[in-house]
């Protein structure tokens, strides 16, 4: 059986640890790798493209290297990619509606994202 892997990209590593735990209840047998640094996430994602990619990219918005949206549009140029939701704590409805536009993207959730949501998102959108 392959190695399912789940990127999270979040400069917030309290926000990691709880989608962690959440999804490790849900399939402890799921890798999660985590950037704080989109830049690193695409540099990471950019030395794989050939290779097996992650089942699920989880992104939030507002980070201060790179916001999501910064990182969506260098990752929209790569040929092989992954399934991306929006994990956000954003309320703007621009936002949201941009998000439901992006062909990358298959989702927006608002933080947290608590144990029902987590396991729809990964019963829906891993591979």
């Amino acid at each position: 059986m392959e190695e399912k892997e789940i990127i999270l990209v979040d400069d917030d590593e309290l926000q990691f640890m709880l989608v962690k735990n959440v999804i490790k209840k849900i399939d402890p047998l799921v890798k999660i790798t985590f950037f704080s640094n989109p830049e690193n996430a695409l540099t990471h994602l950019k030395s794989n493209e050939i290779q097996k990619q992650p089942c699920l990219i989880l992104l939030d918005l507002n980070m201060p290297e790179m916001t999501g949206w910064e990182f969506l549009d260098i990752y929209s140029n790569f040929s092989n990619k992954s399934k991306i939701v929006i994990i956000s704590s954003s309320i703007d409805a621009g936002d949201m509606q941009k998000a439901n536009k992006h062909p990358d993207v298959l989702e927006f959730c608002s933080k947290p994202v608590f144990f029902d949501k987590m396991n729809d998102i990964l019963k829906y959108y891993t591979c």
